[in-house]
């Protein structure tokens, strides 16, 4: 009878201590989705700042800070995140370096840039 009410115990305790975790492992879970989705954003304004500047009939874009969601460019859908997005434009003389700065909710910023050509073969 003693060993079973020691395990009750022993068992007791260790449940608590999960559950002590939870809160913990809520923000980890948190964070790592923010910062998903600001690097998915990164990367589509990064890709689609590329192409623009690529294409010799486009004009090259001009500096932005705009507000966009993990779903899309303009449209909030259920469970989505405000983001902040910072689009900078330098000309190099010949080439232009595109830098992006994507602000989460949390205010954690991830950036990126790249260097960009004009390319005729993306000429259409």
């Amino acid at each position: 009878m003693i060993e079973v009410l020691i395990a009750v115990v022993i068992t007791a305790f260790g449940i608590l201590a999960v559950m002590s975790m939870q809160p913990l492992s809520w923000h980890t879970a948190k964070r790592a989705d923010l910062l998903g989705r600001a690097a998915s954003i990164l990367h589509r304004e990064l890709q689609d700042a590329e192409i623009t500047i690529m294409n010799p009939n486009n004009p090259i874009p001009v500096n932005s800070n705009t507000t966009c969601y993990a779903s899309g460019p303009s449209s909030q859908g259920f469970g989505d995140a405000t983001y902040t997005v910072q689009k900078t434009i330098t000309n190099n003389g010949g080439s232009w370096t595109v830098r992006i700065y994507v602000t989460d909710p949390d205010n954690k910023i991830i950036s990126e840039s790249i260097i960009v050509t004009r390319q005729e073969g993306f000429r259409y």
